[in-house]
């Protein structure tokens, strides 16, 4: 029993290094692979019980009357024939595992190739209302570079013929890909400088203005009355951006919601501005006034110590003007 059953273990043992089942190309035939390893598999399992029957028989003769010599024999032989038929079910599971690890590269490459394809053509299909997010536009690009390198492992392990074919199919989808996303980005640079112009925007309506300083206020009502003179067509340009993206990019509705805050804002600051100007520019020119008067005031002390006039009168005349110049002072806060 034990010489069949080794000769049956070999057979199964020269199933394993058939071409179909070949290591140096994993990837190659994988339904041939499969189909092989499914007849290795059952030949194991139909030899199992007769194994098992050889174990018993063995044991069965070790109380008969059997010289030493040949029961020795025997058990060498069903010795020999485990330790093979263990080596062949470790070639076996070994053979097995790499054709695990094979077909799943190729699932792996067929389910990032058939993603991409479905989304593309999704895109074609609707290429009149194109909705993208950035974050479509990030996962497709993972799901290329996944590709790419599934790809490249996958070509190494299969036949010449097969390395071409899938090449020449990701190739395509990935020239594809590229095309639209030069599109995409484009288009997304467009949003993103109008989102930057709005920021911009904020930052310059917020900015501090030294209002003691005339030329400084003058220069800030000069820069906030050119953008309030361009925020209706930024307002516009994000309103046909937003129906562009189908309402779906936060960034454009975060900007849209700024333009509109700034569109009412603008023109209050401005306002403030020029108020504060003219009360700046009012203040200086009744501070020029009072600076004349006081210098008039002088005048008069002068002339009136050198003409040798009632100095007394043009003392009290003179504390009257100073008075009114403190009032002023006071009320206009100089």
């Amino acid at each position: 029993m034990a010489p069949k059953m080794m000769d049956a273990v070999s057979a199964i043992d020269r199933q394993l290094d058939t071409q179909t089942l070949g290591t140096e190309r994993p990837c190659e035939s994988l339904a041939a692979q499969s189909k092989a390893l499914n007849t290795v598999k059952n030949a194991l399992d139909r030899l199992r019980p007769t194994l098992k029957q050889t174990d018993q028989d063995l044991d069965r003769l070790s109380s008969a009357n059997l010289s030493m010599e040949y029961f020795e024999q025997l058990s060498n032989s069903n010795s020999k024939l485990h330790k093979e038929w263990d080596r062949v079910r470790y070639r076996y599971a070994q053979r097995q595992e790499l054709w695990s690890g094979s077909k799943k590269l190729e699932t792996d490459l067929m389910l990032r190739k058939d993603q991409i394809e479905v989304w593309l053509r999704s895109i074609r299909n609707d290429s009149a209302n194109i909705n993208v997010t950035n974050e479509d536009i990030e996962n497709k690009g993972k799901l290329a570079a996944e590709l790419t390198t599934f790809c490249k492992a996958f070509m190494t392990k299969t036949s010449a013929q097969e390395a071409v074919a899938v090449q020449a199919e990701v190739d395509s989808l990935l020239r594809r890909w590229r095309s639209i996303l030069a599109v995409l980005t484009k288009e997304r640079k467009a949003a993103f400088g109008l989102c930057e112009k709005v920021d911009s925007m904020s930052l310059t309506i917020g900015k501090a203005v030294n209002a003691s300083h005339i030329a400084a206020l003058e220069a800030a009502i000069t820069e906030l009355t050119e953008l309030h003179g361009g925020i209706n067509g930024l307002r516009s340009q994000l309103c046909q951006r937003i129906n562009d993206e189908g309402m779906r990019d936060p960034a454009l509705l975060k900007a849209r919601t700024s333009v509109e805050r700034l569109a009412v804002n603008l023109p209050r600051r401005i306002e403030a501005l020029k108020e504060k100007e003219q009360r700046l520019r009012s203040l200086k020119e009744k501070r020029g006034m009072i600076m004349s008067q006081i210098e008039d005031i002088s005048d008069q002390v002068k002339r009136s110590k050198a003409s040798g006039h009632d100095q007394q009168v043009t003392f009290k005349s003179a504390q009257l003007a100073i008075a009114n110049l403190q009032y002023e002072v006071r009320y206009n806060k100089l």
